[in-house]
């Protein structure tokens, strides 16, 4: 919706000049990678802080780190995905959509509530083309986006389902509340 909303003013920004639309493009980005972090590494780093082992900073400077690192080994493919594949390239397009994404992002986390970046990212891609020309849009690539999305809680939850039975199998089945865990209480987990 703020994608579709945004759209005419990439190609206003566009009409001032290649410098203008490349400063626009270097503010959308950083504004996004910082929503990013705001978002995120909440996910990534927050038993850390919620089990007392670390403050919230270093949780998330630790979580920020170990997500550069994600990026710059694994993340390439999706970088590509996003990049490339789901928007024939459209320099206003793509920099108003990640605008429309990263003020989406601040205005939910401001609230206090997470939202899924990819999500959002595609969804401003698609409102952002559906404004302009939806003709460029590769609607394959967003259909196999929303089935991602349908599969990845389901696949989460056999995973997180497996996972648990096993770590009970192994370590028995008393339950360990988060407010009482400590580094000792994990150690004797493992080493049990």
């Amino acid at each position: 919706m703020v994608g579709f909303l945004l759209a005419r003013m990439g190609y206003r920004i566009a009409a001032k000049g290649e410098r203008v639309l490349v400063w626009f493009v270097i503010v959308a980005s950083v504004y996004s990678s910082f929503t990013l972090g705001t978002n995120d590494v909440s996910n990534a780093a927050s038993f850390l802080v919620t089990l007392n082992q670390l403050p919230v900073r270093l949780a998330g400077l630790y979580g920020g780190a170990f997500m550069a690192l994600g990026v710059l080994t694994w993340g390439q493919r999706l970088l590509e995905r996003i990049s490339r594949d789901i928007l024939k390239f459209d320099v206003p397009l793509a920099a108003t959509s990640q605008l429309a994404q990263a003020i989406s992002l601040t205005v939910i986390n401001g609230v206090g509530y997470n939202a899924s970046i990819n999500q959002s990212i595609v969804g401003g891609l698609t409102g952002s083309s559906l404004a302009i020309d939806r003709n460029k849009l590769n609607w394959k690539v967003i259909l196999n986006n929303v089935l991602n999305w349908t599969t990845s809680p389901v696949l989460g939850l056999a995973c997180s389902a497996v996972i648990t039975v096993i770590l009970h199998a192994i370590f028995g089945s008393r339950p360990v509340h988060a407010g009482r865990i400590s580094v000792t209480c994990l150690k004797s987990a493992l080493l049990a």
